[in-house]
């Protein structure tokens, strides 16, 4: 049976996003999606300041978008020495993640995936059998 892994990392540091996903693909990491994401916290601070009138929408969505954001970064990986390196460049590039406000990373077994250039995997035709 072929074992993949989701690895998700949400960061703070946006701006070393291109430095990141550069460094995963000279190292033979492919295939991350990114998205702009924002903690719940943060979230409902910025609906708290925004929540008094603003006269103009146009204003309400200039302030939101330039709001602090995270970016959220996941992929399926083959491998687990491949899932290592992803660990170990993701901290090369964005810093110790044992630090508090660095943001997070983890990783999860896949039980099945479809699609992608994972169409001839064994996993991508799961029986869901017990």
């Amino acid at each position: 049976m072929i074992v993949l892994y989701l690895f998700v990392v949400t960061y703070n540091d946006e701006h070393k996003t291109m430095e990141l996903i550069e460094k995963y693909k000279e190292n033979d990491i492919r295939g991350a999606t990114i998205i702009d994401t924002m903690g719940s916290g943060r979230y409902m601070d910025m609906e708290k300041s925004l929540s008094k009138p603003i006269v103009f929408t146009g204003v309400r969505r200039l302030i939101e978008h330039y709001m602090v954001h995270n970016r959220t970064l996941y992929m399926i990986i083959r491998t687990k020495e491949t899932l290592k390196d992803a660990f170990r460049i993701t901290e090369e590039v964005l810093g110790d993640f044992s630090e508090e406000g660095k943001g997070i990373m983890f990783a999860v077994p896949v039980a099945c995936v479809k699609g992608g250039s994972f169409t001839n995997l064994e996993s991508s035709n799961p029986t869901f059998e017990e």
